[in-house]
């Protein structure tokens, strides 16, 4: 997704999300932007994948959340 559907998709009342970490050693955690945050902010971290893939299964039932 580029930056300028990410923009599109922010100025509809979206919440963007992207995990990172879930493949290498960095820590787990899951970002985010949204209409007041524009830029990605650290929602939530994690100390396994497969907790980080609950929470975002979570996150994704909300039908204004998306995952880049």
């Amino acid at each position: 997704m580029t930056a300028k559907d990410q923009a599109k998709l922010l100025d509809q009342g979206f919440i963007i999300i992207r995990q990172e970490g879930a493949n290498s050693l960095l820590p787990k955690k899951i970002k985010f932007k949204s209409a007041l945050h524009r830029e990605w902010k650290t929602m939530e971290k994690f100390a396994t994948n497969a907790a980080m893939q609950r929470y975002a299964t979570e996150l994704l039932k909300h039908h204004m959340t998306v995952e880049d």
